[in-house]
């Protein structure tokens, strides 16, 4: 069964399921009390009653997750040839491929609205990955207006800018860096596939109503563990005729 397919035959499941019979409520996390999606069954994974009638599901097309991909596994191999500025490069940086389940959880993770303050959520492994990391990012309008494609490069884009500030010493062993955190997990090596969504719903600042993109992606298996290496540090294999010639 492809992920495609998979990911269609989990929501069918999972659609008017009660907690008790849900799947993901056998997955348990370190310090969370319940799974995302076993927590959000009352509302099968769509919108939170806090998120506001502005609010809509942003589903992906398949060319949007291709984009995606594409651009973590350029910044990746950017880093593996050695072509960061500041940066060792890397001889075990994996190459992503798009996983669909992690984009559905990611999904009704995003659906709960919780960009305003950013939160993550405590517990969204899956059978296959224990630990799972993710990134958050959002942006803000005054009015729904938003195009989607340049909104995905900028805000994935904003994850990897965190390299300017990340200290090259972390690489053979990791600490949690906060202002960097975001970097590092995009580029840990032994992460190997990842699944992202996006969510818009209104939100008052500062007494105006703005309309809020928010945007995650989902990383199995999870980075940034300490004391581990975010990558070995060498000169790759280059794959002859790849389009990510650095990556593994």
């Amino acid at each position: 069964m492809s992920r495609y397919s998979f990911f269609t035959f989990l929501s069918v499941l999972l659609a008017g399921v009660c907690s008790e019979k849900n799947p993901y409520c056998d997955l348990h996390c370190y310090g969370a009390p319940m799974h995302t999606v076993c927590e959000r069954s009352a509302e099968n994974c769509g919108p939170d009653p806090g998120c506001g009638p502005d609010f809509r599901e942003v589903p992906f097309t398949d060319e949007q997750r291709q984009q995606i991909l594409d651009q973590h596994n350029e910044l990746r191999n950017k880093v593996a040839l050695g072509k960061q500025d500041g940066q060792p490069p890397a001889s075990n940086m994996r190459e992503l491929t798009w996983n669909k389940e992690l984009e559905y959880i990611a999904q009704c993770w995003m659906n709960a609205c919780k960009g305003d303050p950013m939160k993550h959520d405590k517990c969204r492994r899956t059978a296959e990955y224990k630990n799972v990391g993710q990134n958050l990012a959002a942006t803000y309008s005054n009015a729904d207006n938003f195009n989607i494609k340049p909104v995905l490069t900028q805000l994935t884009q904003v994850w990897y800018d965190e390299v300017k500030d990340f200290d090259p010493k972390l690489v053979p062993s990791y600490q949690w860096d906060y202002p960097t955190g975001h970097y590092s997990q995009f580029v840990w090596a032994n992460t190997s596939e990842i699944g992202c969504a996006a969510t818009v719903y209104s939100s008052q600042k500062s007494g105006r109503k703005m309309f809020v993109f928010l945007y995650g992606c989902n990383y199995g298996p999870a980075g940034n563990w300490d004391n581990r290496p975010v990558y070995e540090e060498g000169k790759p294999t280059l794959r002859s005729g790849s389009k990510f010639e650095g990556l593994i």
